[in-house]
């Protein structure tokens, strides 16, 4: 059985990931007040196997929205993550950016841009209702829980294939995933 730690800052708009590992055995760093002390602090003394990254980010990391703070960053990578085999699952906004920068990573499945917000679907000039935005976020939340445990070269293609509906957001969303 694989450990596996979950890293996902408190964010109203990104609640729907919880559902990814509610029930599931790991550990977790949930709350408001994530740092990057706590993160890095977690995962120079885990020895995962795993790392799930939730929520937003920039192509220099994942962030904590409450508090402005890039939680996982170049520099934890560096040194908690590269050259140990520890697979990473990163769903934000621009982590395929963030993994362009870094010469052979270790395995990863990543987003670029995701549409999870009604704002974010404006920036690229699509029209959907919150409600349907909602929905499709919960659709892939439900089958990124599916694939939990599952092998990290399994994600791309599970995704692809049940990641399907008639929305312009899943479409775009879709486009954006990354197995590498």
């Amino acid at each position: 059985m694989k450990k596996i730690l979950v890293v996902h800052p408190y964010d109203e708009s990104t609640r729907q990931l919880e559902r990814v590992y509610s029930g599931k055995p790991c550990d977790v760093l949930h709350t408001r007040n994530v740092s990057w002390r706590y993160v890095y602090s977690a995962l120079a003394e885990g020895e995962y196997d795993r790392v799930f990254l939730l929520g937003h980010g920039t192509s220099l990391g994942l962030c904590n929205m409450e508090t402005g703070e890039t939680v996982f960053d170049r520099e934890t990578y560096e040194r908690c993550i590269r050259n140990t085999g520890t697979e990473i699952v990163a769903i934000w906004c621009n982590a395929d950016k963030f993994f362009t920068k870094i010469e052979n990573p270790e395995p990863h499945f990543c987003t670029g841009m995701f549409i999870s917000e009604v704002s974010e679907a404006k920036t690229y000039m699509i029209e959907e209702s919150e409600e349907k935005i909602n929905e499709q976020f919960e659709l892939f939340s439900k089958l990124l829980s599916d694939i939990f445990d599952s092998p990290i070269e399994n994600y791309f293609d599970y995704l692809n294939e049940h990641y399907t509906g008639d929305s312009p957001v899943i479409e775009f969303n879709r486009e954006e995933m990354l197995f590498d």
